[in-house]
């Protein structure tokens, strides 16, 4: 298993490439986020339920529901 350490210096060499700065990247980046919460909403229900007793609804508008707005926007205003 890869240690944290040797992740963060993968990230920071990533990050050196410059690729982030691409807008083309961070729409796809943003979209994968978005579609991985949306296909596992029902295993973060159960984890919100399980770690911080919160009911469907609660999960949903304070943290997932929050989450997937938060990049709707950011992912159409991007670009401007």
């Amino acid at each position: 298993m890869e240690t944290y350490s040797s992740l963060i210096t993968k990230q920071k060499s990533f990050f050196k490439t410059e690729k982030t700065k691409n807008i083309a990247f961070r729409l796809e980046a943003l979209q994968k986020l978005r579609n991985a919460i949306k296909n596992n909403e029902k295993t973060l229900m159960e984890a919100l339920r399980t770690d911080l007793n919160k009911s469907e609804f609660d999960a949903y508008t304070s943290e997932i529901g929050f989450i997937l707005e938060e990049l709707r926007f950011t992912i159409k205003h991007l670009r401007s």
